[in-house]
């Protein structure tokens, strides 16, 4: 097929896979000297009813930002871009050096035992990864599973989400699109429960299974026969296999999704039991993760022993190792992703997937106004020094200037090309920056809306922006794994810190502007010391990944992490001092209330807590 050009951006080179719904391309993007990438586009003005379109769009936005918190993983790319165009929408993935497992699983191939144990506890530490944080592959199969060609380690591609928001949405599990019939074919990797429409943790386990049954075979999954009683595949007799090994991928591939294990990590523990009373246990695997961490479900007992900020009029704010839970706001009816409280402590504004900004009462949780202008999911939230302006950043590509005090909207800043993932405003209230997945930050003038300036130098998506509490200092990072500074006077850039390993999603100044901390959706927090450059600490969360960071007015490290805990750092040492229960999804967004009285924590779960 001819080569084509998407976006002015993208050129599609060779086209990798097609569906009713779309194509996969290898693709090079033009603008970052032809650098190869994967395309997935999708066509789904085609495949929805106009009345559905909107709800799509804003599942697909969520996706997108999944799959860009999964792409800081080891063992999943990276998504590098994602963006609507003319109808179509598009995601653009890291490509994957290597081949897929295809290659490797010709017909009456077989793997050693050995060779089995390896790929399991390989491709199972990924999945545990992806399980974690509530996220189901779906589309397991050995077209999906890459070695990567340096490395040699596995790499899941292939994430079915954006198939399921078309079935759910558009095809309503009717079976039609637009009136014509869909049918949907089951392959042997696909349990039984996924065909009919039930996807569950299980249903990946069931896949990876039967990719392993097939490598021990050589075999393929549809030419394996079936008890006629149970439906479970038969299979045993064909492999050299240990009744061990054999006793761990039965419960992997039963029929009855009830009666597999239910777990990612349950297969881990049993396959290191095999390990330890196994020759094969000789062999180390390439990729697995530490052992399961408890997560813990917030009670009113647990609450209670929570760690609380203490204020004291005209004595320095301090936080204690015994706080407890103030506010709990039920949010939104979509997970929230943005907070900012204002300057006198008493409202909360808050972002959401559903495209609304909320204010709140802090003292009653009363809902002040619900301010509407939104077209997409509101990234980023704002309120100026002085309380007069809150400002939002949208993945509608338009900021918009509201009046706090009366819900009213005082004017929509458009400049970027592309998603508003990150605003800030300057403690004089004079000044906006903005981040966007266009790559550039933007200045503006926050009193007249005048565009001031726009700085380039990232070559990923801009996720994060800061502004130092003096205002001299603009912190940013990027999708590219790396921080700039600039002055935020004249737009220079003053420092590049050195590259992180995985998406730079939040950054903050200490409010001595001394120290600058981010996160990164990985499983630490970085301190960096702005004067030289120079990594002070790494904050490890081991059972977890951080995504969002906030500097306390004491010096302490907030971090919010995908276990639902907020967990709180000694600046100094780097100490881990708590680890406090509180949400049942991940925490995407923290804010400080003055002078450290709250901390507000924002999460997928839908909801907003306040901690005192």
């Amino acid at each position: 097929m001819k080569e084509q050009t998407i976006c002015w951006h993208y050129r599609a080179i060779k086209l990798l896979g097609q569906s009713e719904n779309g194509q996969t391309w290898l693709a090079e993007d033009i603008k970052l000297q032809d650098r190869p990438c994967v395309l997935e586009e999708f066509n789904l003005l085609q495949s929805c009813n106009p009345e559905d379109l909107q709800t799509v769009r804003n599942l697909f936005d969520r996706e997108a930002q999944i799959l860009c918190v999964l792409g800081s993983q080891d063992g999943i790319p990276r998504l590098l871009d994602d963006f609507e165009d003319s109808g179509q929408f598009y995601l653009v993935h890291e490509f994957i050096p290597g081949h897929d497992l295809r290659q490797e699983l010709p017909s009456g191939k077989q793997w050693s035992e050995t060779k089995v144990i390896a790929f399991l506890l390989e491709t199972m530490a990924i999945l545990k990864l992806i399980h974690q944080r509530n996220i189901i592959h779906q589309q397991i199969k050995p077209s999906h599973i890459r070695r990567h060609q340096s490395t040699g380690k596995i790499v899941l591609v292939g994430f079915g989400g954006i198939k399921q928001i078309v079935a759910a949405t558009c095809l309503g599990h009717r079976g039609t699109v637009n009136g014509s019939k869909v049918t949907i074919k089951r392959h042997g990797y696909m349990p039984r429960e996924q065909y009919r429409g039930n996807t569950e943790f299980s249903s990946d386990i069931y896949a990876v299974g039967m990719v392993a049954i097939q490598a021990l075979t050589g075999v393929e999954p549809e030419q394996l026969p079936k008890d006629p009683e149970t439906g479970d595949v038969i299979w045993q007799e064909q492999a050299q296999v240990s009744s061990q090994l054999a006793e761990i991928l039965v419960k992997m591939v039963r029929e009855k999704a009830t009666e597999r294990y239910q777990k990612a990590s349950s297969v881990l523990l049993a396959l290191r039991k095999l390990k330890k009373r196994s020759p094969a246990g000789r062999l180390e695997p390439q990729f697995y993760l530490p052992k399961v961490t408890a997560i813990a479900t917030l009670t009113a007992a647990m609450a209670i022993s929570l760690i609380a900020f203490f204020n004291r009029p005209g004595s320095k704010p301090a936080l204690s190792n015994a706080l407890s839970l103030a506010i709990a706001i039920p949010g939104h009816s979509l997970p929230v992703y943005s907070l900012a409280i204002s300057p006198d402590g008493e409202t909360i504004a808050s972002g959401s997937e559903d495209g609304t900004i909320k204010l709140w009462k802090l003292e009653n949780q009363e809902l002040i106004y619900t301010l509407a202008g939104h077209s997409r999911i509101v990234n980023s939230v704002a309120i100026s020094g002085d309380g007069q302006t809150l400002a939002s950043g949208s993945k509608d590509n338009t900021i918009k200037l509201w009046n706090p005090k009366t819900g009213e909207l005082i004017r929509t800043l458009e400049g970027h090309s592309a998603s508003v993932t990150s605003v800030a405003i300057d403690p004089s209230a004079t000044i906006l920056a903005s981040g966007s997945a266009d790559k550039t930050i933007k200045i503006w003038n926050l009193k007249t809306g005048e565009l001031i300036r726009s700085l380039s130098g990232h070559t990923g998506f801009v996720e994060s922006v800061a502004i130092s509490l003096d205002g001299s200092l603009l912190a940013s990072g990027s999708r590219d794994t790396t921080i700039k500074i600039w002055n935020l006077k004249t737009g220079d850039l003053m420092r590049t810190l050195p590259k992180n390993s995985w998406v730079v999603t939040s950054v903050a100044f200490s409010s001595d502007g001394k120290t600058l901390a981010s996160s990164t959706c990985g499983p630490r927090i970085k301190l960096w010391d702005l004067h030289s450059g120079q990594l002070l600490h790494s904050l490890n969360s081991p059972s977890s990944t951080l995504c969002s960071v906030a500097i306390g007015h004491n010096g302490q490290i907030i971090g919010g992490s995908s276990d639902g805990t907020i967990k709180l750092w000694d600046l100094k040492t780097g100490t881990l001092l708590s680890s406090i229960p509180g949400h049942n999804r991940d925490v995407v967004a923290l804010a400080l209330g003055p002078n450290g009285r709250a901390i507000a924590s924002a999460s997928l779960d839908n909801t907003i807590k306040i901690w005192r």
